[in-house]
C-alpha cells in the first residue's frame, strides 16, 4: 500500500492511499487480498475484488527482463508503470502505466502490446455494481467483449475516465 500525494475521488469516497497489484491492478485504498485470474465488470461474484482499477488485468509476472514501479510526479500526478511485463501462462508482453490525477481523472497509457487474448480494463465501484469496463477477453471460452488493443510496438494508445461532473442547468 502506497500514499499518494493528494486525495483521490474514486466512486464517492476519497483515498489517500492505494494498493498496487503486479497483475495489472490498482486498488483505491488498502487491500490484502489479490486476483489473478481477470473477470468480467462489474463482478458481483463473491471473494472477487471489490473497488479497483484494471489497466490490464491477467495474471501478470515481472520478471528479470520486466519493472513494476511508480512515481509521484508532482503534488497532482502519480504514475503506475508496468514495463515489459509478461503473461504467467504465456511468453506475451505488454509496457502500460495508470496516471491518476488529483481530479479524479485516470489515464491508462498502452506503449507496447503482444496480448490477443486474457485480460480486463475497466472501473469497478466498491460496492461491485457499477464500473464502465472497457475490454474483456477469456482465452479459455474465447470471448471477447469491448475494446480489442492492437499488437504491436509503439500502439500509443491511452483510456481515460474521468469521474462525474455536475450536470449543467440553468440556460
Amino acid at each position: 500500500t502506497i500514499n499518494l500525494p493528494f486525495t483521490f475521488p474514486f466512486y464517492g469516497t476519497n483515498y489517500t492511499q492505494v494498493t498496487l497489484d503486479t497483475n495489472g491492478i490498482v486498488y483505491p485504498g488498502v487491500r490484502t487480498a489479490y486476483a489473478f485470474a481477470n473477470q468480467v465488470l462489474p463482478n458481483s461474484v463473491s471473494g472477487s475484488p471489490a473497488a479497483l482499477i484494471a489497466g490490464f488485468w491477467d495474471d501478470l509476472f515481472v520478471n528479470s527482463l520486466a519493472e513494476f514501479r511508480f512515481h509521484s510526479i508532482d503534488a497532482t500526478t502519480f504514475v503506475v508503470l508496468y514495463d515489459n511485463v509478461k503473461a504467467f501462462s504465456s511468453s506475451n508482453r505488454i509496457t502500460f502505466q495508470i496516471v491518476f490525477r488529483a481530479d479524479g481523472q485516470i489515464a491508462v497509457q498502452y506503449q507496447d502490446n503482444q496480448f490477443t487474448r486474457s485480460y480486463t480494463i475497466g472501473l469497478q465501484n466498491p460496492a461491485r455494481t457499477l464500473g464502465p469496463q472497457v475490454a474483456y477477453s477469456d482465452s479459455g471460452s474465447g470471448t471477447i467483449q469491448g475494446l480489442q488493443l492492437p499488437v504491436g510496438t509503439g500502439i500509443n494508445r491511452a483510456i481515460s475516465f474521468y469521474p462525474p461532473a455536475n450536470f449543467v442547468t440553468g440556460f
